[in-house]
């Protein structure tokens, strides 16, 4: 609600209007107190408006700002109209008439007449607004009722003015009306928006959903749609394609009939319902299975089974079989290395062998009728690795050893590596960088010696190091697809080590005792996580995969920092690892070991790499 505040200007001492000059004028009443300025006019006459508060009865008082004294000072009444609600959403279709209704009350006490509605807001709808009065007593209210009707979408606030007058005084509110109107369309919607489903091959399952139109116009013609390989999944009833009226909803009736040759499994994908316009979707999983029961016979075998006498099976072994609708079953492998299951369904399952000191193995396997046997191959784990660590006097100084054990003189590849240890870090510092920019330069060649202690050979060998740093790149000089590692027998793989510093790296090193240059520390920006391995194959029905890890110690990317510190030997490669291999050479392997005749290698000045050595 709005005061109008009139007067005129004049000087005491001639008491003439002053034309065009500024006036101050400091307002006083119940509710607000408020400074404000205004200019005559060419007459001296002046005029201000300002928020009173809520309609009723004030008591008011002006004065100049320089003059203390009040010099007129009366009692007013305060009119209003208020609408509620202030504002209103709307939303509907085009073509289509709307009706809104809301109150106008009179707040204030005095009456308000001759009240009118209009308009503010130009748009393409029509709008037309009755009251049902005009003229407002204290505390009374009217009814407006809007009728809304527009041929083309609209999207707008449209401002709807309330006009009176209160004596002479007008008054007036305003009411928003949000309109958002669109086209008339047709929205699917079901009831279903997951649904599982198990079918057997060969055989039908129905189930139904209920299709509605929650729009406001006839659907077109609706149609099925399904993913790749949902051929099986189809509506029956009622025949297709169909049409919906509005508010209206048909009871959909699907068949999952999976062909008798189908392949078992669970599919999953959206089966949709459109007309090309609007459309309504459901998550639907198919579960293949079939009503046909049959046992399955797992054949556990490893290395043994093929190369020692008698070739004995793995007894013992825990083989578990997961299927879908919540089966599980688990048994023993008995002293020949068999478990049956007897009588489960034909069937896509998950099967999990396991057995001590061997690497556990999981498949999916597709149990059909008939003679059902599958053989699981395990590698047997002939090699076990221990860390130790052994504290120095020096602070922040280790010995770490990483202790091999293996079996040897059986009946399988028995395949080691050494070093089997391979430090980044250390690396590194091997390449002190004085001067930037550093150069790139061949530090080292590392001597890795694969050795087959087991009586059967090992097939497809490949030794992998790490290609994603940026700051050392392995070189391995001699081809690198070894065929047949034979039974007892050693084979060199020279790999030539460059390092290619980074910007700002500054190690210093000392003999026998590597250490970083704190202030040299960084960020490492090589790819991820660094590993190397050495793997090789055993052929047992078919080639079964194997590898031996090289252990690195590279504060990577991977997880936190490693930082250790470690003794070396001499020679050219002897710096950087320190297993339980004492004396680290120029081939990388002990040469006193006695059954390794690659000690010949130190005879020929390192030169013997790429060719097989054996060895008693």
């Amino acid at each position: 609600a709005f005061f109008r505040l009139s007067g005129y200007a004049f000087p005491v001492q001639t008491g003439y209007s002053v034309a065009f000059v500024d006036v101050a004028v400091r307002i006083r009443s119940k509710l607000i107190s408020a400074d404000l300025s205004s200019t005559t006019d060419s007459n001296g006459n002046f005029s201000l408006f300002f928020v009173a508060g809520t309609p009723g009865i004030h008591g008011l008082r002006a004065q100049h700002p320089n003059d203390l004294a009040i010099f007129d000072q009366q009692t007013t009444q305060l009119a209003a109209l208020s609408p509620s609600p202030l504002r209103m959403t709307v939303t509907d279709v085009t073509g289509e008439e709307l009706k809104v209704s809301i109150e106008i009350s009179n707040p204030g006490d005095v009456t308000v007449a001759n009240i009118v509605p209009s308009i503010v807001d130009e748009s393409d709808a029509i709008i037309s607004v009755s009251l049902s009065k005009s003229n407002l007593l204290k505390g009374e209210v009217l009814i407006a009722n809007l009728s809304i009707m527009s041929p083309t979408p609209i999207w707008r606030v449209l401002r709807v003015q309330f006009r009176g007058t209160a004596g002479t005084i007008p008054v007036s509110t305003i009411f928003l009306l949000d309109l958002d109107l669109t086209d008339p369309a047709a929205v699917l919607s079901i009831n279903l928006k997951r649904h599982t489903v198990f079918a057997p091959r060969g055989e039908q399952r129905l189930f139904t959903a209920t299709l509605s139109n929650i729009g406001n116009n006839l659907t077109g013609p609706v149609e099925i749609v399904t993913p790749p390989g949902f051929f099986f999944v189809q509506v029956i009833g009622p025949p297709m394609p169909t049409r919906i009226a509005p508010g209206q909803s048909r009871n959909m009736t699907f068949s999952v009939t999976p062909l008798s040759t189908q392949e078992f499994g669970t599919y999953k994908g959206p089966v949709t319902l459109t007309d090309g316009e609007t459309q309504a979707t459901m998550t639907l999983t198919a579960h293949v299975t079939s009503s046909v029961m049959v046992n399955f016979t797992v054949i556990v075998q490893d290395e043994f089974s093929y190369f020692a006498e008698g070739r004995p099976n793995v007894a013992n072994a825990s083989v578990r079989l997961i299927g879908i609708a919540g089966f599980r079953e688990e048994l023993i492998s008995n002293i020949n290395g068999t478990a049956t299951f007897i009588d489960i369904p034909e069937g896509s399952y998950q099967l999990t062998v396991q057995s001590l000191k061997h690497a556990p193995k999981t498949l999916v396997v597709n149990i059909v009728g008939g003679a059902n046997s599958r053989a699981v191959f395990l590698n047997r784990q002939l090699i076990s690795f221990t860390w130790s660590v052994k504290p120095t006097v020096v602070r922040d100084k280790y010995t770490v050893s990483l202790d091999v054990e293996f079996e040897t003189h059986v009946p399988a590849p028995v395949v080691t590596i050494q070093p089997s240890v391979l430090d980044i870090d250390a690396l590194e510092a091997m390449y002190p960088c004085l001067v930037e920019p550093c150069p790139c330069e061949n530090i080292t060649t590392i001597y890795f010696n694969a050795t087959n202690e087991g009586l059967i050979q090992a097939e497809v060998l490949e030794l992998s190091l790490p290609q994603s740093l940026e700051t050392i790149k392995f070189n391995i000089l001699v081809p690198n697809n070894l065929a047949i590692l034979p039974a007892r027998s050693s084979y060199i793989y020279p790999v030539q080590v460059t390092v290619c510093p980074e910007p700002g790296f500054l190690n210093t090193y000392s003999a026998g005792y590597v250490s970083r240059n704190r202030r040299g520390t960084r960020q490492r920006r090589s790819g991820g996580c660094t590993s190397a391995r050495y793997s090789y194959h055993v052929n047992c029905s078919g080639l079964q995969k194997s590898s031996v890890p090289i252990e690195t110690v590279h504060q990577s990317q991977c997880g936190h920092p490693v930082r250790r510190r470690y003794y070396g030997g001499s020679g050219n490669g002897g710096t950087f690892v320190h297993s339980s291999l004492q004396g680290t050479h120029e081939c990388g392997f002990d040469p006193c070991e006695p059954w390794n005749k690659a000690k010949d290698c130190l005879s020929l000045g390192g030169m013997c790499g790429g060719s097989t050595i054996d060895f008693l």
